[in-house]
C-alpha cells in the first residue's frame, strides 16, 4: 500500500509540476528549506518509500482558501467558495487536510503579478462571497513563503488523513491511509488583467494598518513567514 501511495504521491507532484510549469519544491525536514528548495524529483524520502507531508506553495501562482472553523461552517462556506468558482469558471483542486478543507487555486495570469497581487485577489474573492478574508487563509496567502499539507499527510490533531476530494461531505471524513486519494485533473485559472484590477483596486480599500496588525497576531509570523511591508 505504501509503494502505491508514494507513486501516486510522485505521479501527482508531476502533474502540478506540468500544469504550473514550475516544478513542486518539498520539505522533509531540511534547514532553509525556503531558501534552498528541494525538488520532489530529489528527494530522499521518496526514493526510500516515504511519503511527503508538505510542499511549498507555488509563490505568484496560487491562491488558497484554508477555512479554520467547525465542520458545520467548513462545509456551509466551503460551498459557497466552490459555487463562486464553478459561476466564473475558476478551476480549483480541493482537497480534505485531515481537519478541513483547503481549496487551491492555480494561476496562469495574463500580465505579471506579485505575491501581493495574489492576497489581494484572495481578499477580492472572499468579498465577492461575503467572507471575511482574515478567516479563510491570511497567512497562507500573505506569507513571504508558505508550506502546504499535502495528501497522504496524517493531521496531528485529528490523526486523519489528508487526502484530495470532489465534494464537501456534510460530515467530516475519519480518513485512513487506505483513503488517500490524489487529484487526477489539475487546470490553472487564466486570470484577466480585468480581474487582477478589481482586485487591486479593492485591496486599497483594506486599511494596510488592520492586515498589519492581523497578520501579525496569526502564528506564521516571523522569520522567513514575515512579509515586509
Amino acid at each position: 500500500m505504501n509503494k502505491e501511495l508514494v507513486m501516486g504521491q510522485i505521479a501527482y507532484f508531476r502533474l502540478l509540476s506540468k500544469v504550473i510549469s514550475e516544478q513542486v519544491s518539498i520539505w522533509e525536514g531540511q534547514p532553509n528549506y525556503f531558501k534552498i528548495k528541494r525538488l520532489y524529483n530529489l528527494s530522499q524520502n521518496l526514493a526510500a518509500g516515504k511519503l511527503i507531508t508538505d510542499r511549498l506553495r507555488f509563490n505568484c501562482k496560487e491562491l488558497i482558501f484554508d477555512p479554520d472553523c467547525s465542520w458545520l461552517n467548513v462545509f456551509t462556506y466551503g460551498n459557497r467558495l466552490i459555487k463562486y468558482f464553478q459561476k466564473h469558471k475558476i478551476p480549483y483542486d480541493l482537497i480534505y487536510s485531515g481537519r478541513n478543507i483547503r481549496i487551491h487555486i492555480y494561476l496562469k495570469p495574463i500580465i505579471a503579478i506579485t505575491q501581493e497581487d495574489c492576497f489581494a485577489m484572495y481578499c477580492f474573492i472572499c468579498s465577492e462571497c461575503g467572507l471575511d478574508w482574515k478567516d479563510f487563509g491570511l497567512p497562507e496567502n500573505k506569507a513571504k513563503n508558505h508550506l502546504l499539507g499535502v495528501p497522504g499527510k496524517k493531521n496531528a490533531k485529528t490523526g486523519y488523513y489528508a487526502t484530495s476530494i470532489d465534494i464537501i461531505p456534510k460530515i467530516q471524513p475519519k480518513t485512513t491511509l487506505n483513503d488517500v486519494k490524489f487529484s487526477q485533473k489539475v487546470s490553472c485559472w487564466r486570470v484577466s488583467e480585468g480581474f487582477v484590477e478589481k482586485a487591486r483596486e479593492f485591496f486599497e480599500t483594506i486599511p494596510k494598518g488592520e492586515i498589519k496588525e492581523s497578520y501579525s497576531n496569526s502564528k506564521y509570523n516571523g522569520g522567513l513567514y514575515c512579509s515586509k511591508w
